[in-house]
């Protein structure tokens, strides 16, 4: 059995309290792009939808787990259930530009992002800090007013590539646009997409796996994520090697030169060739998943 290094705290919370100020979140250097598709964001529209038509917006919806490292006070790094928080967002922002109330709207946008209040000295705060690629996309179209509806004029046949994770916002964004237009009718629209996104809000619950360690987390979610691919090694290189080089032109570089060796070598090859790399330097082999740990051993 896999021992863990920290403490966890595991407790569920309502979507309205884990995308409240007392949580922040930044996606690791280390994680996959963004890349749900149309089916998936479909799926987490229609079973909160349908839980709460069949509950008559009563019941409960599990959303699924999160598992968390507590970095600093608020602020938690995801090391599973990204690909959901993003959607999420992506779905609320979408939700916050359709709905006509402009308390509701400002409710919506406050969960998304919350303005500088010099008064109570409280700085600009955005409740998720995504992958560098999407940062312009959130800036500029996810925590702006109306701006799900200018992405999608302003990128319309624009955005092709499946690998590119700017792709697949769009596709949440356009997914979600055509839901709320299926499922909320031009009359009774906006009462009911106030019952939605109240049901979503105050019944639909995460369970938040915490610790401090992130080789603790790592473990947690490769235990528990049985559907998904587990984290790698060379994801995790990665993202370390990444984080600590301070100069953004310098970081950008050496990102696209890594993406390129994987693409060259594949990223099994690549993670073999770290392993190598690894063993004359410590002279002894090591399984694969804990190449990145032992490498952290290595460097200091």
């Amino acid at each position: 059995m896999s021992e863990l290094n920290a403490p966890i705290d595991a407790k569920h919370y309502l979507v309205k309290y884990i995308l409240s100020e007392e949580f922040t979140f930044n996606i690791p250097l280390f994680q996959r792009p963004f890349s749900w598709d149309k089916e998936r964001f479909e799926k987490l529209f229609t079973d909160i939808y349908e839980s709460m038509v069949e509950s008559k917006g009563s019941g409960i919806y599990f959303l699924g787990s999160m598992v968390l490292v507590n970095e600093r006070e608020k602020l938690h790094q995801v090391i599973d259930g990204q690909q959901r928080l993003v959607s999420l967002l992506t779905l609320i922002a979408v939700a916050r530009d359709l709905i006509r109330d402009q308390k509701f709207k400002n409710t919506l946008q406050n969960i998304l992002f919350q303005e500088e209040n010099p008064l109570l000295k409280l700085p600009k705060t955005e409740r998720l800090k995504p992958w560098e690629e999407l940062e312009p996309y959130f800036n500029n179209y996810i925590y702006v007013e109306g701006g799900t509806i200018e992405f999608l004029k302003q990128f319309k046949g624009k955005l092709k590539d499946e690998d590119d994770p700017a792709y697949h916002l769009y596709e949440a964004v356009k997914t979600f646009h055509e839901l709320f237009a299926e499922h909320f009718s031009v009359l009774s629209g906006e009462e009911q997409l106030h019952n939605f996104i109240t049901y979503l809000l105050n019944n639909v619950y995460v369970v938040g796996i915490r610790t401090s360690d992130l080789s603790s987390a790592i473990r947690l979610f490769n235990i528990l994520n049985t559907r998904g691919l587990p984290l790698s090694s060379i994801d995790i290189i990665k993202g370390r090697n990444l984080e600590a080089i301070q100069d953004k032109n310098s970081k950008d570089k050496y990102a696209r030169e890594w993406i390129q060796l994987e693409k060259e070598l594949s990223r099994d090859e690549l993670e073999n060739l770290i392993s190598h790399i690894r063993t004359i330097y410590a002279k002894e082999q090591v399984h694969l998943m804990n190449v990145w740990h032992s490498l952290e051993e290595i460097c200091g």
